[in-house]
């Protein structure tokens, strides 16, 4: 499940990442559907590759895409997630 290295996720922040409300990714952990690791003090911390995991099932699932959609969709978040990568080395070189 986990690379050595990994984001670890908070569950507010996972769910954000997953479009969904902290009481939903509660109940995904409690169920089983999203694995996570726990902190000594049996905190949940949830690993980008179960993330990333999920939005590709909720994108294969939940919607009938064909596969060029599914592609332009993860480009789209790629470029996203390069934008905002782009924001925050601007803002830690102006530190």
């Amino acid at each position: 499940m986990e690379k050595k290295g990994e984001h670890l996720y908070l569950i507010g922040k996972a769910s954000q990442q997953l479009g969904v409300s902290i009481p939903m990714v509660r109940n995904w952990i409690y169920s089983g559907k999203i694995k996570t690791l726990r902190t000594a003090g049996g905190e949940h911390r949830i690993p980008e590759s179960e993330i990333r995991r999920m939005v590709l099932e909720h994108i294969l699932i939940s919607r009938s895409f064909t596969w060029e959609q599914i592609v332009e969709v993860l480009q789209n978040r790629i470029c996203q997630l390069e934008n905002i990568k782009m924001i925050i080395i601007a803002d830690i070189t102006t530190l």
